[in-house]
């Protein structure tokens, strides 16, 4: 639940990686500060240190470390806006881990090209990406994935104006991320239930779910998510009672 103690974990094992020449570790702990620098908001970080790993992976011939960077990548690019990249390190990445039979990885690719999907607006095949996902998971027993999935199709009950199937959605992504101690997706869930409340016009349920989930996000570090939470609360009314 910290990122700085994790970035602080994750660079001593990168020291020592550098003074056991170890190159797998080297690559591995480069992908993992990666993930840091990209929930903390600093994309030209996390894209630095993605590559970085990919490279070293690539020259270890590890399908396994090439496909998550990838994906990673894959990511990244989704957020800068970048679809069609965005869906070529997706692709990439699930053709690396369907040849290396990775249900796991699959399921996470499934769930990333989904997310592509949803941001281009073509729900209908950001639900389809989302249930292959979500039945890999479910036949191994990843919780984790479960819960990302669960909330993704929430979003997309979101969009479609669906309150109630978007509430269901995001309470069972929120009972798996509470079981699994998430507080990242604890708050990203609070944070879409907050958003229904709104939307169904009760404000002060709205104010308390993202209060919760600005807490959340204080409390890993993730301070562009605070100050989004804290531009949500703004916009609201004061609650009828302190």
């Amino acid at each position: 639940g910290s990122l700085k103690a994790a970035e602080d974990a994750f660079r001593q094992v990168l020291d020592l990686g550098r003074t056991r020449d170890h190159q797998e570790a080297i690559a591995a702990a480069y992908g993992n500060l990666g993930v840091i620098a990209m929930t903390r908001g600093d994309l030209e970080e996390a894209v630095d240190y993605y590559t970085q790993a990919l490279a070293l992976d690539e020259e270890l011939g590890s399908k396994a470390g090439m496909a998550a960077q990838y994906g990673n990548l894959g990511i990244v690019a989704l957020k800068r806006g970048d679809l069609e990249m965005a869906v070529d390190y997706h692709n990439q990445a699930l053709a690396l881990d369907k040849e290396l039979g990775s249900k796991e990885g699959m399921a996470g690719h499934y769930g990333n090209l989904g997310n592509v999907a949803f941001k281009h607006g073509d729900l209908d095949a950001a639900v389809e990406y989302y249930n292959q996902a979500l039945a890999l998971d479910k036949k191994l027993g990843r919780k984790e994935g479960m819960a990302g999935h669960y909330g993704n199709l929430g979003n997309v009950a979101f969009r479609h104006g669906d309150w109630d199937a978007a509430v269901d959605y995001f309470n069972q992504a929120l009972d798996l991320h509470e079981e699994l101690g998430s507080k990242e997706g604890m708050a990203l869930n609070y944070a879409g239930l907050g958003a229904v409340a709104f939307f169904r016009g009760d404000r002060l349920e709205a104010r308390q779910f993202w209060v919760q989930a600005r807490g959340l996000y204080a409390e890993i570090g993730a301070q562009p998510k605070v100050a989004l939470m804290e531009e949500w609360l703004a916009d609201l009314e004061p609650p009828a009672e302190p």
